[in-house]
């Protein structure tokens, strides 16, 4: 995008965008999947093309939930949690856009891309942890062992032989394809591209959340973008095949996604000290107990910086020599 409209009218149009007008009867436009969605990955939503929504009262897909189903009532009282998430995520995007108006002169710091993506990917679990609780829930032919998978719990026995289950960690996207098989006996075959986009996601997002010691990365607005859209894709390719929607507003938010990509610019956010260029010797932060003085002498100690200079100088001048 150039600057041919004024920063005034880009966050108008992204206030437009974000915050869609309601139909006349104040309720939002119903969800449909955009034409890239059909064109781009050629996915097919024919069943969508129905009187009642899915969604509605009147749908095959809605239930009715007695008044002792606690457990029910519980789960969907966070059913709004996924999509708040992913709103969120874009919500920051959006912000990055009109921040970005302006290319900055130097690399910006990390400051909006980081938070889209772990916001994002905050809302991708809890949609994998809503709808594993909810088939928990209402699906009483789940076996003991997967139902303990998809809430991650694994059973230990006492001294005395009870059992007791307890927390364990299983990957979000195994945990997901469990979810996928026991819930629509959709088996994911791993090697389809919106698989591997998923697992590509869940790398760059772990990188955020398992810093790796390697050389500091920039992240460019085309990252971010794409991680949206594998995220979105992970939810939308599956119900194009199952034929029903596996979250409602998942194509709004595509949409969204859609219409905010054709407004960004490129632009990348990195470290601050990415690609700075360090003296021989500079000042760190480090204040750990125990740490070797000689190596790293604390800067408040003349004598030892005194001695830290005069051995680095010697060691160069040996290195010279050999």
């Amino acid at each position: 995008m150039g600057n041919d409209i004024t920063r005034d009218d880009l966050e108008g149009e992204i206030d437009a965008i974000l915050h869609p007008e309601p139909d006349e009867d104040g309720a939002l436009n119903l969800e449909y999947p955009c034409r890239r969605l059909r064109e781009e990955y050629s996915l097919d939503f024919s069943y969508m093309n129905t009187s009642f929504y899915e969604g509605c009262s009147m749908h095959k897909y809605s239930r009715l939930s007695p008044p002792d189903a606690i457990n029910v009532h519980t789960i969907t009282s966070n059913h709004d949690v996924p999509t708040s998430l992913f709103y969120s995520a874009l919500s920051i995007l959006g912000d990055s856009i009109i921040k970005y108006y302006e290319p900055p002169e130097y690399p910006p710091q990390l400051h909006f891309y980081p938070p889209v993506i772990l916001t994002a990917w905050s809302g991708f679990e809890s949609f994998v942890r809503y709808k594993s609780e909810l088939l928990v829930a209402t699906v009483p032919t789940i076996s003991l062992d997967i139902r303990r998978y998809l809430q991650e719990l694994s059973p230990t026995i006492n001294s005395n032989g009870s059992i007791k289950e307890t927390s364990r960690y299983y990957p979000v996207l195994d945990r997901y394809a469990i979810l996928l098989k026991y819930g629509y006996n959709y088996c994911v075959d791993k090697s389809h591209d919106f698989w591997r986009r998923l697992t590509k996601a869940n790398d760059l997002r772990n990188h955020y959340t398992h810093l790796p010691i390697q050389e500091p990365r920039d992240l460019n607005t085309n990252d971010v973008l794409e991680f949206l859209e594998s995220l979105f894709l992970g939810i939308i390719v599956p119900s194009s095949h199952l034929q029903r929607t596996l979250l409602l507003q998942i194509f709004h938010f595509y949409d969204m996604w859609n219409s905010l990509r054709e407004l960004a610019k490129s632009i990348s956010e990195q470290p601050f000290l990415k690609g700075w260029k360090k003296r021989d010797n500079y000042i760190f932060h480090c204040n750990f107990e125990g740490i070797d003085d000689d190596r790293f002498p604390g800067a408040d100690d003349l004598e030892q910086i005194k001695r830290f200079h005069k051995k680095y100088h010697t060691d160069q001048t040996n290195k010279e020599q050999a």
